[in-house]
């Protein structure tokens, strides 16, 4: 398992790669806990998962300074990936 940020990682399975997403959701079940919520999407291989994290995260820009910040986040956190 290759950890990107606290939300996503990346699992291999030797057939290809997931990314997955996790995170606790404000909603809570019938027992009053809370969710936690996972997404998984696949790819063929390591490349195809940080481009699509990348994608993933630009989504949420508002506006291009925002952008390009998160632009240069990125490049440094990939950066720093244990591969």
């Amino acid at each position: 398992m290759l950890k990107i940020d606290d939300k996503y990682t990346i699992e291999t399975d030797g057939t290809g790669c997931t990314l997955v997403f996790k995170e606790t959701r404000q909603k809570r079940n019938k027992e009053g806990e809370a969710v936690n919520f996972t997404d998984n999407w696949y790819y063929g291989n390591i490349k195809q998962c940080l481009k699509a994290f990348i994608h993933k995260d630009l989504e949420i820009a508002e506006d291009i300074p925002q952008l390009l910040k998160r632009i240069d986040g990125l490049e440094t956190l990939i950066k720093n990936l244990k591969l």
